[in-house]
């Protein structure tokens, strides 16, 4: 019998049957020539299959009675939780998802019912109070129990439809005199992206993001700004598929993609279809929580979709996502700065998706080949004396880097008025710093408030550097053009302009020999995959990173849009620091500051220190 026989559209177990037969529910490596009768059998499969028990409760139901119940697992006596390890891929979760399915087939097939429960998201909760390792991941809970009708009577659930009315949610195509070959069709579409044009090799800069995305340790760089209209226009297709159109006819890097082999070439798309990566939002979210979700998506590299996405959020905030191998993030404002341009300039309005990419657009070369990035001897042998000396207990990293990826970020956005930035920006002068190294130390003052002083003599940070100005590159180009610099501050709770005045002087310096740091690069010799995989599990070489995109200098031009609430963020939390703060500076002289955090630090933790920061810059003003 087969394992369908236990699904009946009313819901209750047919008395008549035993419990469904899974041992020979096996996957059959072939079929029958015969053909499967679509208006019937198909469409009776899938209209008995509508009504599944939903860990989102797609049923009709109360949404507080739902939470509830849910999790209380629906009051059974017999509860299990799903878990699976987190190195495994997309395709085993969906095998998890067959066997839980099976589970509760099985189950129902012997007058039990079974359930799957809305848990997940208790995940730190149920780490407390169960044996749950690091290195698993909680998919679902599963209740298991008798099933109470009378409940069930009480939902309002539609009832379901006849067969053959299933056209909501299954869509027929036919291939006339042909059969469907999926593996024919994924070689031709690959061999598609092969024959694409070649631009470049990959920089050493890019093959180190792309390595870092391909590993799921990094998903992406997030930049949104909000958009206003003097008149109160809305953004739509029309309006903004033609403004996009003009920067991807402008910049190389929103029209490339990897080619669909290993050796790390950029190639050109022919066409980007916009309807594929713009998306218009109708649900009000908070940015917070739209920032998370756009840093907990990654890019499918060697497909035929460039890499990067639009969102459109309902208040006119547009959130631009990119993988960090096109672009650093200063282009998250060289972004917004153009497309404001471009509304302005008010292009034909057109709401066709499709942009032919122009196959002759000159892409910049990558940073190392645009400017001398050889190492001095010096910063060799100390690069290698960190490898034999690990970095010292006494110095605060936050806890070590997972032993497996989890690129799962959390986001608290902090703002500070213009006239507040001007205070502070006065108040730097004047003490020969600088915004960064104030920040920096601000930053580091309130981790000091919340560790144990005495175990720990200074705090390691990491800062971005634009390499932009060395190699004579536009602010407002997109491309990757980034380095970096560590920078230990001493544990200390009482802010030191003199400290803030010292990490401006090591960043003046950085902006020059900063180059030198990406040349390091290539005593990897290209085993970059090593190079992070042998992180795993170890002492952090940095506690958080602050990455500041200045002050938006970019002209105003004439019109009726504006722009207001620039920000940005980024994903690096798996072997990076375990938190990020990233600053960015609105055409008001107003200040946001994104922090960003993985599972590598406590929520509690941030949350006081996000709030013990804001104390500290409020004092600072005084």
């Amino acid at each position: 019998m087969s394992a369908f026989t236990a699904i009946y559209p009313a819901g209750h177990p047919n008395p008549d049957h035993g419990p469904p037969d899974l041992e020979h529910n096996a996957s059959a490596q072939g079929t029958k020539p015969e053909d499967v009768p679509l208006a019937k059998t198909v469409e009776e499969i899938i209209d008995a299959a509508r009504f599944p028990p939903s860990g989102n409760n797609m049923q009709d139901l109360g949404r507080k009675r739902a939470r509830g119940s849910r999790r209380e697992l629906l009051n059974s006596s017999r509860r299990r939780l799903g878990t699976i390890n987190k190195a495994l891929t997309k395709g085993s979760w969906l095998d998890v998802s067959f066997f839980l399915r099976s589970m509760t087939i099985a189950a129902r097939g012997r007058a039990r019912n079974d359930h799957p429960g809305g848990t997940a998201k208790y995940q730190l909760i149920l780490r407390k109070h169960l044996p749950i390792s690091d290195d698993e991941v909680v998919i679902c809970g599963m209740s298991m129990g008798y099933p109470d009708w009378e409940k069930i009577g009480e939902l309002s659930v539609k009832q379901p439809k006849r067969p053959g009315e299933v056209d909501d949610i299954v869509r027929a195509f036919q291939l006339t005199n042909q059969r469907f070959d999926v593996g024919s069709t994924v070689q031709t579409a690959m061999s598609s992206l092969e024959n694409l044009a070649r631009i470049r090799k990959l920089g050493l800069l890019e093959k180190f993001h792309a390595t870092r995305n391909f590993l799921h340790i990094d998903t992406c760089v997030v930049g949104s700004a909000q958009y206003t209209a003097s008149d109160g226009t809305k953004l739509n297709t029309r309006t903004l598929y033609a403004a996009l159109r003009s920067l991807i006819e402008a910049h190389a890097a929103l029209g490339i993609q990897l080619e669909a082999n290993a050796k790390l070439y950029w190639v050109r798309l022919r066409r980007v279809d916009l309807s594929r990566i713009v998306e218009f939002s109708s649900e009000i979210t908070s940015l917070e929580r739209v920032l998370e979700a756009q840093l907990a998506r990654g890019f499918a590299t060697q497909t035929d979709l460039p890499l990067w996405r639009v969102q459109v959020l309902p208040d006119n905030t547009i959130v631009f996502a990119y993988h960090h191998a096109i672009a650093d993030g200063m282009s998250a404002m060289a972004f917004h700065v153009q497309l404001l341009r471009a509304l302005q300039t008010g292009h034909a309005e057109d709401d066709s998706p499709i942009v032919e990419v122009p196959q002759t657009l000159t892409m910049l070369p990558a940073v190392d080949c645009a400017m001398n990035v050889r190492p001095s001897l010096p910063l060799v042998f100390r690069e290698l004396y960190n490898l034999v000396v690990p970095l010292s207990a006494r110095h605060w990293t936050a806890n070590p880097c997972p032993k497996v990826p989890d690129t799962t970020t959390r986001v608290r956005i902090v703002s500070i008025s213009a006239a507040e930035t001007q205070k502070l920006l006065i108040a730097c002068r004047a003490h020969q710093a600088t915004v960064t190294g104030a920040l920096y130390v601000l930053i580091a003052c309130a981790i000091s408030q919340l560790v144990e002083r005495h175990k720990f003599k200074s705090i390691v940070g990491l800062i971005a550097l634009s390499m932009r100005p060395n190699a004579g590159v536009s602010n407002y180009e997109i491309c990757d053009y980034p380095s970096a610099v560590h920078a230990p501050v001493p544990t200390s709770t009482e802010f030191s302009w003199e400290e803030a005045s010292r990490v401006a002087r090591l960043l003046k310096k950085q902006k020059v020999k900063g180059k030198e740091v990406i040349g390091l690069l290539r005593l990897l010799f290209g085993k970059y995959r090593a190079f992070f995989e042998n992180k795993f599990g170890k002492k952090r070489e940095s506690a958080f990173s602050l990455s500041n995109l200045g002050r938006w200098t970019a002209e105003a031009p004439d019109g009726k849009w504006a722009v207001e609430r620039m920000m940005f963020s980024q994903c690096d939390v798996v072997v990076g620091g375990a938190f990020n703060c990233s600053v960015a500076g609105e055409p008001n002289g107003a200040v946001n500051l994104v922090f960003a955090w993985g599972n590598g630090i406590e929520d509690g933790f941030m949350e006081k220190l996000v709030l013990l920061f804001q104390e500290e810059v409020a004092n600072l003003e005084k």
